[in-house]
């Protein structure tokens, strides 16, 4: 073999007796077996030079990279010389270098080990001075938990497993042999992935399970079966015996988190053998396994990191609980994740598409990465699901174009009404009507998914006129949050309010916004004790003053909310809410960071003792989704002090239509004493009626929905 290496191989005599040949021949048998001659070339000179020059070893990384670079070019050629994979990839661009004085590799005879031997020999040298850094390392395992739980399907989960494994293992060791011993075993489990794609298949586990280690192997097998693009029904079939037999094992030993994992595994095996019941009921014990484990747990923070420890598995319940028309399964599913009030009050027994509900009906939405699904909870039980012919790139356009402002002001592509397109979303309510089961004057509670939060469903067409004229609406957390509402005892008569107007520094028109403020409150200023809060004093703490003090709190102001792509670069706690006075001074809009009261000091002043809040503010009702299922923003904040209800806008609103809109609800709500939902929907209907009948008029009028108590 030796004549057949390039020339630089051909090393001098006087190098013979050194580990310094014998890791250079071995490098290039392999290497030029598997088309790497260059690289056997490269390290061959770096050893050489180092060695001529009378250096007592070569670096560090040079080392590591040509151990592991000996193990997987050895293995690329036994195993028909199957092409790098991103896994192996990554494992050696990430693993890290022994540090170590400058005898970290000393001479050793030639003998007939293979070379394998002779470097794990050196490896195991190589790391008795290799002293872990521990906050490094735990930062590691953190991160690598964390990917692991957000792998979208098992290959991307084995990976993540065997990189944390490698990170644990490091933080425990003791003795050298140890960080040898966790290479070889990650080696080991390359070779494998070798193994299965050239279909030379031998499982690592008996069927039997008897031990942890045996248990994660199955998962493992499983991965390596799932991430080969070859992989046969024999190959799924065994996969399949050795999950069951590590769940079993899982489920024996009361592991949890080992359960759900496995659970996992057997339903993407169970999909990709088109058994999709079976992986259907897989999925839906790891949604039960994490709905009464987060049930437990006080904190909501903790509790909405236990509820997305599985983040893919809600859309594949919801997909295949369609799928094989199991509606009230993929309802379920949905709402889970819909907002804290699901765990707080219902508990892990609930069950959304059981749960009676009186006078009222629910439509809530569902988006992922292929679009969205529709759910229609009706107050007489009957359940309706619709999957709209909307991806979900159209999606985000369509919701792009959702203020009347923007409708038609370019040429040069389609900016027109999305209500069309999104009309689509509410067939369910055509159905419902045409079944009987829904009429005019019912009430609607509204709970949608990032970005259809974003959209005012009531001027949506359905009965070929926008729903407000048929319904009235109301938006909440969740179903639950919603059946909260219905169960809370309705508060007496509005007795104080508190008039809050903050007009901007450079808003030339700041009489005008005193006046269209006085305006709104006018039809109530004789039947409740009004307090004014203007001019100098709408600092924050006024502001917050209003909200522990007064039974009704109309503030007129500018709204902020940062505009971002992707949305999830938004922290809506921190970055959107209410520009308001600093230093005496009205705020200026061109640098609101310094006159904002975000959403996060809204609710650290303290629970309200509100029973409304009008937002008469641009922009007020824009949320994005937060990590508890709560879709967050400034109308979120005021409503988790306390505050029953919210009026809020969905974008730039005039001082006008804010005016005209709050002045109506006030008249038909606490005047003529018709519920929120009535009062609201007789607003808009009123705005909409003066507004004409061209679109971009009369969708103005829609500016406003009602968040919380439609009672």
């Amino acid at each position: 073999m030796a004549e057949s290496l390039p020339a630089e191989l051909q090393l001098t005599g006087s190098l013979i007796e050194t580990i310094c040949q014998s890791i250079a021949i071995s490098i290039g048998e392999a290497a030029i077996g598997c088309g790497e001659a260059d690289a056997a070339i490269r390290i061959a000179d770096l050893v050489k030079g180092r060695f001529e020059n009378g250096a007592p070893s070569i670096e560090e990384n040079a080392i590591r990279g040509l151990i592991q670079k000996l193990r997987l070019a050895e293995a690329r050629e036994r195993y028909a010389r199957i092409p790098s994979s991103p896994d192996l990839d990554r494992l050696l661009r990430d693993w890290r270098p022994v540090t170590r004085p400058d005898d970290i590799l000393r001479p050793m005879p030639i003998d007939t080990r293979s070379h394998r031997e002779r470097l794990d020999t050196a490896a195991r040298e190589a790391a008795k001075a290799w002293i872990p850094d521990q906050r490094r390392l735990q930062r590691a395992q953190d991160t690598f938990r964390s990917e692991l739980r957000s792998a979208s399907d098992i290959a991307e989960f084995d990976a993540a497993r065997a990189e944390m494994d490698a990170v644990l293992d490091l933080v425990e060791v003791q003795v050298a042999n140890e960080v040898a011993d966790n290479a070889n075993e990650i080696f080991h489990q390359q070779i494998f992935r070798y193994q299965v794609a050239a279909r030379r298949v031998e499982r690592l586990v008996p069927t039997e399970v008897g031990n942890h280690q045996q248990a994660r192997h199955a998962v493992n097998f499983a991965a390596s079966v799932l991430s080969n693009t070859a992989r046969t029904e024999e190959m799924l079939r065994a996969a399949l015996s050795d999950l069951q037999s590590a769940l079993a094992w899982f489920v024996l030993k009361a592991n949890i988190s080992g359960t759900a994992e496995a659970n996992w595994a057997l339903g993407l095996v169970h999909e990709e053998l088109n058994e999709g019941p079976e992986a259907l009921a897989c999925y839906q014990t790891v949604l039960d396994i994490l709905i009464s484990a987060a049930h437990d747990l006080h904190d909501p923070a903790a509790r909405a990191a236990t509820m997305r420890s599985f983040p893919n598995v809600y859309p594949k319940i919801v997909r295949l609980g369609l799928r094989y028309g199991k509606v009230g399964i993929a309802f379920n599913a949905s709402e889970v994740l819909r907002g804290t009030a699901y765990l707080r009050s219902a508990g892990p027994a609930f069950r959304a598409e059981d749960t009676p509900i009186v006078g009222w009906h629910y439509l809530s939405t569902f988006v992922d990465d292929e679009g969205c699904v529709v759910f229609l909870r009706l107050g007489d039980g009957t359940l309706y699901a619709h999957r709209p012919q909307i991806g979900r790139e159209e999606l985000d356009a369509l919701t792009s174009r959702v203020p009347p402002a923007d409708w038609h002001r370019s040429r040069l592509r389609d900016a027109g009404s999305p209500r069309g397109p999104l009309s689509s979303l509410l067939l369910p309510l055509r159905h419902a009507f045409s079944d009987g089961r829904m009429q005019s004057g019912d009430h609607l509670a509204v709970a949608l998914d990032y970005p259809l939060n974003l959209v005012p469903l009531h001027y949506l067409d359905v009965l070929n006129r926008p729903i407000v004229h048929d319904l009235s609406f109301s938006r909440v957390a969740s179903l639950g949050d919603a059946i909260d509402i219905d169960r809370a005892i309705v508060g007496g008569p509005v007795a104080s309010a508190c008039l809050v107007v903050i007009p901007a520094a450079d808003n030339a028109d700041r009489e005008l916004h005193m006046q269209s403020a006085e305006e709104a409150i006018d039809p109530i200023r004789e039947m409740v004790t009004l307090r004014r809060i203007k001019e100098d004093d709408t600092d924050k703490s006024s502001v917050q003053y209003a909200l522990r003090n007064a039974q009704l709190v109309h503030i007129q102001a500018h709204g902020f909310f940062p505009l971002a792509s992707p949305a999830e670069t938004v922290d809506p706690l921190l970055q959107a809410g209410l520009l308001v006075s600093s230093n005496g001074e009205w705020p200026d809009r061109s640098r609101p960071e310094l006159y904002l009261m975000s959403a996060r000091e809204i609710i650290d002043g303290g629970p309200s003792g509100a029973m409304h809040v009008s937002l008469a503010a641009c922009v007020s009702g824009l949320g994005r989704p937060g990590s508890a299922g709560d879709m967050l923003g400034t109308e979120f904040a005021l409503r988790s002090l306390g505050v029953a209800s919210v009026t809020a806008s969905h974008w730039h609103v005039d001082l006008e239509t804010a005016s005209s809109f709050h002045a109506a609800f006030y008249r038909s709500w606490i005047v003529e004493g018709k519920s929120r939902a009535a009062a609201w929907r007789s607003a808009v209907l009123s705005l909409m009626a003066a507004y004409g009948a061209n679109e971009r008029d009369w969708a103005r009028a829609c500016a406003f929905s009602l968040y919380g108590s439609w009672r």
